[in-house]
């Protein structure tokens, strides 16, 4: 259940960012693997997961995870526990959507997990906090190199390693970056700055909420307001007040359509090209874009900075006031806090509380984490207090 996850641990890779990343919230490594003597999962039978699984625990035994971590088997998990996991960034949506026999291994850190017989038999995930693409990939590779000598990974000479989603045999591996890009939003150029990296083999993508996405099976029910009450002005409902992932790092969509100018950037291609060219690829457009996103902020402040300033401390006045918040109102007053912290208009932010406050803001944190109810006006309620305490005046 999930008193196994240790809600109200942060992810070590809050603690980590650095004080000066304010554009790259965080970055995930994502390695996906096969056993070589099994179809894939959803070719699977009942018994033959159960044998995938089991042997992956005890692969996981003989090199020791389990010296700093826990296996969290999905028969022992609620489906509130599976969204918190993946509003943690942890568990994809292709886990949330997997059948029996399937599980999760959490560091104690929260900065890593095995997903186990999803979309494939075992995905890897890393994150690091900021730019820290290869220190992501470092961890996860760590870890698979340890696996495979003991698991025997479904591998072509030709074509390397192999997956259920064409898109990722090869290396199998997605590297992101999660960025906050508010200027060239504001400015109307992000299509054009994912345009002019596609070529690269990169791709910036929006983010969107909501939890299953195309399945449309939620884990929430309840209305947008009790009866009898007005509806809440710009609450989504329950289903929606989260940022999963998939296997790219995100539930994604058109960048002109992104929640809180947040913005994936990660690798497209994964044959016929070796792990440091995807990390240097992903790093390289990383640093390209931040230094876009820095020029258009001092042009905008050259333009306007009365105005970027006003949209700031209007930000704050809104989290220190709200009595209702939604979670799209909530990424944009972080989108402005977190702007204005990082040009010295805003006092007391830093990274690291702004990122805490992304992942608290999320509904299955709002529940587990602070005990409200899981209705769409609860959630509103109670959002709008965790933001009167995470910005005090």
């Amino acid at each position: 259940m999930a008193d196994d996850i240790q809600t109200a641990h942060l992810p070590d890779w809050i603690a980590a960012t650095a004080p000066d990343q304010w554009i790259a919230v965080v970055s995930h490594c994502t390695l996906v693997r096969n056993l070589s003597d099994f179809a894939f999962p959803a070719r699977c039978g009942e018994d033959e997961r159960h044998a995938v699984e089991a042997r992956v625990l005890d692969a996981f035994e003989r090199i020791n995870l389990f010296g700093s971590g826990r296996y969290l088997a999905a028969a022992n998990l609620d489906t509130l526990a599976w969204q918190f996991l993946g509003e943690r960034r942890i568990a994809s949506r292709e886990i949330l959507q997997g059948m029996s026999n399937r599980g999760v291994y959490l560091a104690e850190s929260q900065d890593f997990g095995i997903m186990v017989n999803g979309s494939d038999h075992l995905v890897l995930r890393a994150l690091a906090g900021g730019m820290a693409v290869r220190d992501a990939w470092s961890r996860a590779g760590t870890v698979d190199d340890g696996l495979a000598c003991l698991l025997g990974f479904a591998w072509q000479e030709r074509l390397g390693f192999l997956t259920s989603r064409l898109g990722m045999v090869g290396t199998g591996l997605r590297a992101s970056v999660l960025l906050h890009l508010p200027a060239i939003g504001l400015l109307g150029s992000v299509e054009d700055t994912a345009a002019r990296i596609r070529h690269r083999g990169v791709e910036l993508y929006g983010m969107t909420g909501g939890d299953f996405g195309a399945t449309g099976t939620s884990l929430w029910s309840g209305e947008m307001a009790p009866p009898g009450l007005p509806p809440l002005t710009g609450a989504e409902t329950p289903a929606l007040q989260c940022l999963l992932t998939d296997l790219e790092g995100a539930v994604c969509t058109s960048p002109k359509n992104t929640l809180g100018n947040l913005y994936l950037l990660v690798n497209q291609e994964t044959l016929g090209i070796s792990e440091e060219e995807i990390l240097f690829r992903v790093g390289h457009a990383a640093v390209e874009i931040t230094q876009e996103e820095e020029r258009s902020r001092a042009l905008l402040m050259k333009r306007g900075a009365l105005e970027i300033a006003d949209r700031a401390d209007r930000a704050l006045a809104v989290a220190r006031g709200a009595r209702l918040l939604g979670l799209g109102e909530a990424l944009d007053l972080l989108s402005a806090l977190r702007m204005g912290g990082a040009l010295g208009l805003v006092e007391g932010m830093t990274p690291q509380r702004l990122s805490q406050a992304l992942l608290a803001a999320q509904a299955a944190h709002l529940v587990l984490g602070r005990g409200a109810a899981s209705d769409a006006r609860s959630l509103a309620i109670e959002r709008a207090k965790l933001f009167h305490e995470a910005f005090p005046a």
